[in-house]
């Protein structure tokens, strides 16, 4: 799944080094390849300046055929010298993997609302995020909260929060 969400990063532009980062130390739906980093570390080649400080790092990382300590540390370091937003960057993660994560929830409202929660679970939920939890900070009871109209609540509550986040974004 990480590179079907990787590519739709890559459709809105919207790939940094801090991306990359995140996707190389690994994240809930799996860890980049050295292609991937190879792939935008060319990329990034062809248009930064030969007498940028990160120049000898990028040109080493077109040449990325593993992933270790030294290939993620050396990523790190581009996200310094670069001032990445590593929230910012996560972010990216997030919204796009809930958005995908939606195209493929059950209809069932129990087991729709269990694979929301887990997936807020192994992301960390956010303060903002539209992810509710039966008895946190609500009174709602099992039976209303795994109703089909507030798992359709929820839904919606999720697709205005990708809208809203990917405009943030602004894609």
């Amino acid at each position: 799944m990480i590179n079907k969400i990787f590519n739709e990063l890559e459709k809105f532009k919207i790939v940094d080094w801090g991306v990359i980062y995140l996707g190389c130390k690994g994240l809930p739906i799996g860890t980049l390849s050295p292609n991937n980093v190879s792939d935008f570390a060319c990329e990034q080649l062809a248009i930064i300046e030969l007498n940028d400080a990160s120049f000898i790092s990028v040109s080493e990382l077109c040449f990325c055929t593993e992933m270790n300590g030294e290939v993620i540390d050396m990523i790190s370091n581009l996200c310094d010298l670069n001032s990445v937003d590593l929230t910012l960057s996560k972010k990216k993660w997030v919204v796009f993997a809930i958005k995908e994560s939606m195209n493929h929830l059950p209809e069932d409202s129990l087991y729709g609302l269990l694979e929301l929660n887990n997936f807020w679970n192994e992301w960390g939920e956010s303060n903002n995020s539209p992810n509710i939890i039966q008895g946190v900070n609500n009174t709602m009871t099992p039976n209303k909260y795994y109703s089909d109209e507030n798992y359709l609540k929820i839904i919606s509550n999720h697709n205005l929060w990708i809208k809203k986040e990917l405009n943030k974004l602004e894609i």
